[in-house]
C-alpha cells in the first residue's frame, strides 16, 4: 500500500513513521517547503507534486494539517476515491463537514480521525470496569504547558493559540462521549491566562441523557503533563491515568489499514468526529450557559 501524508508537522512524522513500520509506502506533501524538504531528505521519502496521475498510485491519504484546512483536503481526496484518515478534530468548523460525509457514503469511502485513545488498552479496560458499576459523577482533566506541546516551535505563533484547548485538547470529550453515552447540555468557562487568541483553560461541564454530570478540565498554562479520569459510584471510586506511548498511535495506524481493506469498521468515523466538533464548538460558546445539544 502506498499513502499520501499532507502535513510533517509532529504528528505528521509520527504517523509517516508508524506506516513505514507497518509496511506502508509513504510519500509526503507539507504546504511548507522547507519543512518538506527536511522530512523528505530525514526520512528518505518523496515528494508528492499533486496531478491526477500521481493519485493513481496512491492508495490513501492522512491529513495532519491545521484544522482550518482539513475539510477541503478530504474532500479532494474524496473526490479521486481516496479512503482518508484525518487528524482530530475533523475540523474548526461544522461548514462542509455533511457534504464530506454525504460524498465519502456515496462512494463507500473510509473517513477516520484521530482520536487514538480509543486504542490506549488501559481506557479500554477501563471502559469495561464502568459497565459493571454505576457512576454517580466524574472527573476528566488534560493538563500540559502548550509550550511543550512542540518544543522546536514558539508556541504563540502555532495553531493551537489561535484554536485553544478545546478544539485541539477535544479527546476528553470524545472519550467522555465514548464512556458515557451521548450528552444533552454543555457547559463551559474558559481564561486566556497566556494572552492567546484562543482560550488555554475550560472547564466543561456535560450532562448526559442519564442525568450523570461530567466535569472535564483542560489546561494548556500548567507545567508537567496529565491526563486521567476519575468516577465516583456508590462501590467506590475508580481511577484511570494516561501512560503517554507509541503503540495506541501504532495500532490506529492498523485499524485505518484494516478498515480500507474491509477487514473493519472505524472505531472513530467522521459522524462521531462531527458530534464532539458540535459539542465542543457549543462549549467554546456557552460562555457560563447550559446550550442544549
Amino acid at each position: 500500500m502506498k499513502f499520501l501524508v499532507i502535513g510533517c508537522g509532529s504528528i505528521g512524522e509520527r504517523h509517516i513513521n508508524n506506516l513505514k513500520a507497518l509496511g506502508v509506502d509513504v510519500c509526503i506533501s507539507d504546504i511548507d517547503r522547507p519543512t518538506q524538504i527536511k522530512v523528505s531528505q530525514e526520512l528518505n521519502l518523496p515528494i508528492f507534486y499533486s496531478s491526477s496521475e500521481g493519485l493513481k498510485y496512491i492508495d490513501a491519504v492522512v491529513i495532519c494539517t491545521t484544522p482550518n484546512s482539513h475539510i477541503s483536503l478530504a474532500r479532494s481526496a474524496i473526490r479521486w476515491h481516496k479512503p482518508v484518515f484525518i487528524e482530530k478534530p475533523i475540523s474548526d468548523t461544522l461548514d462542509g463537514v455533511d457534504d464530506l460525509l454525504q460524498e465519502a457514503a456515496e462512494k463507500n469511502l473510509v473517513v477516520s480521525v484521530g482520536y487514538q485513545l480509543r486504542f490506549n488498552k488501559s481506557l479500554q479496560e477501563f471502559k469495561k470496569l464502568l459497565g459493571t458499576i454505576t457512576p454517580i459523577t466524574a472527573m476528566l482533566e488534560f493538563s500540559q504547558f502548550i509550550g511543550d506541546w512542540r518544543p522546536e516551535q514558539d508556541y504563540r505563533s502555532s495553531y493551537t493559540a489561535d484554536l485553544g484547548i478545546i478544539l485541539d485538547g477535544s479527546h476528553e470529550i470524545h472519550f467522555a462521549m465514548w464512556l458515557f453515552g451521548n450528552a444533552k447540555q454543555v457547559r463551559c468557562s474558559t481564561k486566556n491566562i497566556l494572552n492567546l487568541k484562543g482560550e488555554d483553560i475550560a472547564d466543561i461541564k456535560l450532562e448526559f441523557e442519564n442525568e450523570l454530570k461530567v466535569d472535564i478540565r483542560l489546561d494548556m498554562v500548567k507545567k508537567g503533563y496529565y491526563r486521567g479520569c476519575h468516577v465516583e459510584a456508590n462501590s467506590g471510586g475508580y481511577n484511570w491515568n494516561y501512560q503517554k506511548n507509541n503503540d495506541d498511535y501504532i495500532a490506529e495506524m492498523q485499524h485505518f489499514i484494516n478498515c480500507i481493506e474491509g477487514k473493519e469498521k472505524p472505531l472513530v468515523d467522521g459522524y462521531i468526529a462531527k458530534e464532539v466538533l458540535r459539542v465542543a464548538l457549543a462549549a467554546k460558546e456557552s460562555n457560563g450557559k447550559w446550550i442544549n445539544l
